[in-house]
């Protein structure tokens, strides 16, 4: 991906904050993007790291020669290689040199993904098979975010569970915080992601119709246009933001009084894990990928993906400020304990430095 496109998307803070921590730490950082000159313009939004892309303009195979043979003259070569997700970690794989490491990491698997959206017999599953067995056989280290992650791959692809190493996703638990519960107003309700069948919007939408309650869907995607005909067609009291950068974001959460996240599957949701840090009651399906985030009554609700099932979570959650209050601080603590940016830099760096001790 290139960094305008994480911008265009409201992900570019969330994503370099911690490339930002590691610097804390005496970590070099270079952004190796599939973009083209105007990646170079983020510069200031990103101080210390350097940037390359594909400025020229060269086509992708002659992009991977150009950073194999000749940006890597200029990189230490006790360094480590680092995917952001499997696809587009072919360029790591390229650029790698003898003395240097790769890390394959990925938030979701794409296998995973494919053979919910397309069938396991589909050949966009079958591809997206071969990308990962090749990607985690050739890397020195794979990361995943959860535990059902690692137990697929290690079987799956037959790699040893060794060299697969458990980080989950992070929050800057500084920016995503709860703020005095006065200025929520007990009918807030917010969802945050694309606007796809597999984030399951049309259902949450039709469990809200009919409640005293406003929804704030931030994100946006090919179902936008319908799903606002249908609230404008029921009355139901929504408002679409579209992308919102990442101050944006939290601030909407500081002020919502219930989060949900009405997937029909997922890997490990950061807007999931940001909700829980603003202290926000939340409510998830019990689907993997969320019901390993979600103790049902402690940190959050667990329901499932019907209109129905969501409905009656939050009307429990409405209904009951001294929950949604419990559910919150619960949730609250959980996240800066397993997921703040101090806990996850220090891992990870951690990771690094076995990578040459071995």
């Amino acid at each position: 991906m290139s960094l305008r496109r994480w911008d265009d998307l409201g992900r570019l803070d969330r994503e370099v904050s911690l490339y930002l921590r590691f610097q804390q730490h005496g970590v070099r950082v270079t952004f190796v993007t599939y973009g083209d000159g105007r990646d170079l313009e983020f510069g200031s939004r990103i101080p210390g790291i350097k940037v390359i892309c594909n400025s020229k303009k060269l086509s992708s195979i002659w992009y991977r020669r150009a950073v194999k043979w000749l940006y890597p003259l200029g990189w230490n070569r006790r360094s480590i290689l680092k995917s952001n997700q499997v696809n587009g970690a072919a360029l790591a794989l390229a650029a790698r040199t003898a003395q240097q490491r790769m890390v394959a990491r990925c938030g979701y698997l794409l296998s995973d993904f494919e053979e919910r959206k397309a069938g396991p017999d589909s050949e966009r599953a079958k591809h997206a098979w071969a990308i990962e067995r090749r990607i985690f056989a050739n890397a020195d280290a794979t990361v995943v975010t959860t535990d059902a992650m690692k137990e697929r791959i290690t079987s799956q692809y037959d790699l040893s569970s060794d060299i697969v190493t458990v980080i989950p996703n992070y929050v800057d638990t500084d920016v995503f915080q709860p703020v005095s519960p006065a200025i929520r107003d007990g009918r807030t309700i917010c969802f945050i992601g694309r606007l796809e069948n597999q984030k399951n919007p049309a259902a949450l939408i039709e469990a809200v119709t009919g409640l005293d309650a406003k929804l704030i869907m931030i994100g946006d995607g090919s179902l936008r246009e319908d799903l606002e005909s249908v609230a404008r067609r029921n009355g139901t009291d929504v408002t679409f933001t579209g992308n919102l950068p990442t101050q944006s974001i939290a601030s909407i959460l500081q002020k919502a009084d219930i989060f949900v996240l009405p997937s029909n599957f997922e890997g490990h949701p950061k807007a999931l894990i940001e909700a829980m840090a603003c202290g926000v009651a939340v409510i998830g399906t019990n689907v993997s990928g969320i019901s390993n985030l979600i103790k049902d009554g402690a940190t959050g609700l667990l329901c499932e993906t019907n209109a129905e099932s969501i409905r009656t979570a939050i009307v429990t959650a409405r209904d009951n400020p001294s929950l949604r209050f419990s559910l919150g601080l619960n949730a609250r603590k959980y996240a800066v304990r397993r997921f703040s940016l101090d806990t996850i830099v220090t891992t990870e760096i951690g990771l690094y430095r076995s990578l040459y001790m071995s």
